[in-house]
């Protein structure tokens, strides 16, 4: 393709350029950063010889690290929040010069192969039952 077939526009463009947070980076942390406090507070010497029931370690731990993970996912998404908010107000805009070319598509060629192919990829490739077999639906 030469240069006379595209068609070239410029344009300048003002665009907003900002640092944005990765949410599930975040709230993956907030996750771990409970499930750690949760293994401290279970290795704790507690009397717990008051309580109606007995639970044992692996409960305790289990229970707390189900609480104390969905309680650092929440505060986890609301720091990466916080922290949008934050970069949001330092976004800084600048103009650019875009360039647009437009092409004219391509005719098909003389050997008869569709435009983008070469001379040895069939146009029947593609076909059902001319190379790999093709899938069919089997009513029971």
């Amino acid at each position: 393709m030469t240069d006379d077939d595209a068609i070239r526009m410029t344009d300048d463009l003002d665009v907003v350029v900002r640092r944005s947070p990765r949410y599930g980076a975040f709230m993956v942390a907030g996750l771990i950063l409970g499930f750690i406090v949760a293994g401290i507070l279970v290795m704790l010497p507690v009397d717990t010889s008051q309580l109606t029931a007995d639970y044992s370690m692996g409960a305790s731990m289990g229970l707390l690290m189900m609480l104390l993970g969905i309680v650092g996912l929440g505060l986890g998404g609301a720091v990466a929040l916080v922290l949008d908010r934050i970069n949001a107000k330092k976004a800084k805009q600048y103009t650019v010069r875009a360039e647009y070319t437009a092409r004219r598509p391509a005719s098909p060629s003389v050997n008869g192969t569709a435009p983008g192919r070469s001379p040895d990829q069939r146009e029947d490739a593609d076909q059902p039952g001319t190379g790999s077999p093709a899938t069919t639906d089997v009513e029971d």
